[in-house]
């Protein structure tokens, strides 16, 4: 009862135009309730799951002629196997194709059913190469992605082609560092002075338009951020051999999808470095890859959207230097800072330099905002997924913005 009023208070706060951030709202614990542990909404259906798969935890996720174990005298790990369950689609129209042949490391293993689902039980940790066939169809090859039982279920969603031989190698973990853009590098603030100082909350897109796999796809906002923190972050295994529990790991994960959340908000509002799409999947935007997903990652991105009054909505971040105004702003962020901390954007008031502490080695980046591997180390001190963003984005705040 107590989230139902929350929810039309915020509905009723939003058709008034006023702006109620989050920690304005009656919530005991703000930052957790943003990310809560105990929510798992699906805003949105997706073909390659369902709200019923994860309520079930996968367990039931294939048609029965779709359904294997991994073959004991092929494994080489004795350990605990994985719930690896995916779906084949059409390239071009993204559709189920059924009767596709799944091959791991050149053993053919399962053929997907009526609904293009398959699903392997017992599959060891490591990681694999994928090789997908299917009549009428160009083969599909995907190497080099992982399977770790730490994570929960393992989810695939492959494309196959009719024209084309699709190929993909998931490299190791392409944590973003995005491209300054002109305006802000210049100093130039016109395009988001005219974009900045609303005086309510503003309705966001729920659709974007990502370049990725040598095509621009338009994607459901809540499937494009999974592709994102499925991309940028960790597994959840690297953070739980530096010693974060999986409750910690959750809320940096949420932090990154909220970062992320912002960062495609900004480039559909204000500045994009591309023409004829919003972002793309190298580090000129953010890292993206839709094929791999875990259930941490789905259950962890849940938690930026919420239906609140029968709208959908996502978390958003904004600069408030302000009560009552939202002022978009380049939502930056890198791998790691080496320990050196973050840099001051002068252009830029929500990233102002602050002291920083990695939990590992990363990738590096520009050192403009959100260090990933500085958060990680947060996240390991308790600190929630708010108060990690809180920290890096300087006069900054969350809210619903009601996806249209």
């Amino acid at each position: 009862m107590k989230k139902k009023l929350v929810s039309l208070f915020l509905a009723l706060a939003m058709c008034l135009g006023v702006c109620m951030p989050i920690e304005a709202v009656n919530f005991s614990k703000p930052p957790s309730d943003i990310c809560d542990t105990s929510k798992v909404e699906l805003v949105f259906p997706k073909k390659a799951y369902t709200q019923n798969d994860l309520s079930n935890n996968f367990t039931d996720y294939a048609q029965e002629g779709a359904k294997t174990s991994f073959p004991a005298a092929i494994s080489e790990n004795d350990d605990e196997g994985a719930n690896v369950v995916g779906i084949v689609l059409d390239y071009e129209t993204e559709e189920p194709i059924c009767n596709a042949e799944i091959s791991v490391n050149h053993e053919r293993l399962v053929l997907t059913g009526n609904d293009g689902r398959f699903q392997i039980l017992d599959f060891p940790d490591g990681k694999y190469d994928w090789h997908i066939t299917a009549i009428g169809y160009c083969p599909a090859e995907y190497k080099n992605y992982s399977v770790n039982h730490f994570e929960g279920t393992n989810i695939f969603t492959f494309y196959i082609d009719k024209n084309i031989a699709v190929e993909k190698n998931r490299e190791d973990n392409n944590l973003g560092t995005q491209t300054i853009p002109p305006e802000i590098a210049e100093g130039q603030e016109a395009a988001q002075n005219a974009a900045s100082r609303l005086s309510s909350v503003p309705t966001i897109n729920n659709t974007v338009n990502v370049y990725y796999s040598n095509r621009v796809r338009t994607v459901d906002r809540e499937s494009y951020l999974q592709g994102v923190v499925a991309a940028e972050a960790y597994q959840e295994s690297f953070y739980t051999n530096k010693g974060l529990s999986s409750k910690q790991i959750w809320q940096y994960y949420c932090a990154q999808a909220i970062a992320s959340n912002t960062f495609v908000e900004y480039a559909q509002s204000v500045y994009s470095n591309h023409d004829n799409f919003e972002v793309c999947s190298t580090s000129c935007c953010q890292a993206y890859d839709p094929t791999a997903v875990t259930q941490a990652v789905i259950t962890a991105v849940s938690n930026v959207f919420y239906t609140i009054a029968g709208e959908p909505a996502a978390v958003v971040l904004f600069y408030e230097p302000e009560r009552n105004t939202y002022e978009y702003f380049w939502c930056a962020y890198g791998s790691s800072c080496d320990n050196r901390g973050t840099k001051t954007r002068e252009n830029t008031p929500a990233l102002q330099a602050v002291s920083c502490t990695d939990l590992a080695k990363g990738y590096g980046g520009s050192r403009y905002g959100m260090c990933q591997m500085g958060g990680a180390y947060l996240a390991k001190q308790g600190y929630s997924a708010e108060e990690i963003l809180m920290y890096y984005y300087t006069d900054c705040d969350s809210e619903f913005c009601i996806l249209d």
